[in-house]
């Protein structure tokens, strides 16, 4: 009942972050807040972008083509792109709204979103259901503190990466 709930709620645009606030006082753990939120929002997000870039994406191109914005719809944001797109402190629904737009592949939707949730949605858990409990178990911190530094190390590893390709592909002249 609580993941169709987190579903439902993601998919009409209430931002995760509320849902997981939510989840995490209501459920046994924060561990099971966690998946629930995470589930509910790859789920909810995943059918809110087929359904614009089913039903809302030439309405949204016709309207955006006249504004400088318009180059950025021929963008195709991939994993990395899209996890630093999860990032920015806007509403989810138009980051998803945005990335059905732009044409970006499912999966990098799901792979990227998902990974840009982690940090932000495990500690919104996390801090419901230790408000709820009253307490602060030292091993959530160490794993909270452990999942920050991961994200991070891959994050920088991506941008290496990118930006290896890109000088490979422009060779100075």
């Amino acid at each position: 009942m609580l993941l169709l709930l987190s579903v439902l709620l993601n998919a009409i645009g209430i931002p995760r972050l509320w849902i997981a606030v939510f989840l995490g006082s209501l459920c046994q753990s924060p561990l099971q807040a966690f998946l629930y939120t995470m589930a509910g929002a790859a789920v909810g997000n995943y059918l809110l972008f087929i359904l614009a870039r089913r039903f809302l994406r030439e309405r949204i191109r016709n309207r955006v083509s006249r504004t400088k914005a318009a180059r950025l719809l021929d963008l195709r944001p991939d994993i990395p792109e899209t996890i630093l797109i999860r990032q920015l402190p806007v509403p989810g629904i138009l980051t998803t709204l945005a990335l059905a737009v732009s044409g970006t592949s499912i999966r990098s939707l799901i792979i990227g979103s998902v990974i840009g949730w982690l940090p932000t949605t495990y500690l919104a858990t996390f801090a419901a259901s230790s408000a709820v409990q009253g307490k602060i178990p030292d091993a959530w911190v160490s794993v909270s503190l452990a999942i920050a530094c991961l994200l991070l190390i891959f994050l920088k590893r991506l941008a290496k990466r990118q930006n290896a390709a890109k000088d490979s592909s422009n060779p100075p002249s």
